[in-house]
């Protein structure tokens, strides 16, 4: 059995005629494995929340569940990517490569459907310092409303699909080395707006 598996067992044959005369010899017999595992991929549902999301250990181990052998336990690789995300919206597949102990291997496809979680946005404000320009004037530009939001959860939204919006959007000489109160605001159909301040 598996037991036996690269060990070299003495086994005693022995011949026998009509006359019953025998004759006996030794040989040495070694049990190896060449039989494939059997990879049997499953469908999996996955809800994405942001740019990239891997396979969780959850579905990892139904996927290394789902497939077998005739000795011992599976390794498992990804031949794919596992890592899905906004971009891979609907179904994809990402096989997977099992091997046994001795080497046998065997991969299947794992069918994946990715669908993106609907929830509110939750603005989180940061901090940033801006520096007037020759005519003593700033306003915000996009990378200035990327930063200011730069921690807020926005999952597979951008900040235009979100009407995010800054006020006061400019600045001036009244403002120099003071801290002014910025009010950031995300708006998601559906949803109450997300409001947060930096300075």
């Amino acid at each position: 059995d598996c037991a036996d598996l690269g060990v070299a067992r003495e086994v005693t044959l022995t011949v026998r005629d009509a006359e019953n005369n025998e004759s006996s010899c030794v040989s040495m017999v070694t049990a190896v494995d060449t039989v494939a595992p059997i990879a049997y991929c499953l469908s999996i549902s996955l809800e994405v929340t942001q740019t990239t999301n891997a396979l969780t250990s959850t579905y990892l181990n139904q996927i290394r569940s789902s497939a077998g052998d005739n000795c011992g336990e599976l390794s498992m690789v990804f031949i794919d990517d596992p890592a899905l995300g906004c971009d891979d919206e609907g179904l994809n597949y990402v096989r997977v490569e099992f091997t046994d102990p001795t080497g046998n291997k065997d991969t299947c496809a794992v069918e994946v459907t990715v669908s993106i979680r609907d929830r509110a946005p939750a603005a989180q404000c940061s901090d940033i310092t801006v520096e007037l320009d020759a005519s003593g004037n700033y306003t915000l530009d996009a990378d200035d409303m990327q930063d200011l939001l730069a921690t807020a959860r926005i999952d597979c939204e951008t900040l235009e699909s979100l009407n995010a919006t800054a006020s006061p959007t400019t600045f001036d000489c009244n403002d120099l080395d003071s801290e002014v109160a910025v009010t950031m605001t995300l708006t998601k159909a559906g949803y109450d707006p997300s409001i947060c301040t930096s300075m």
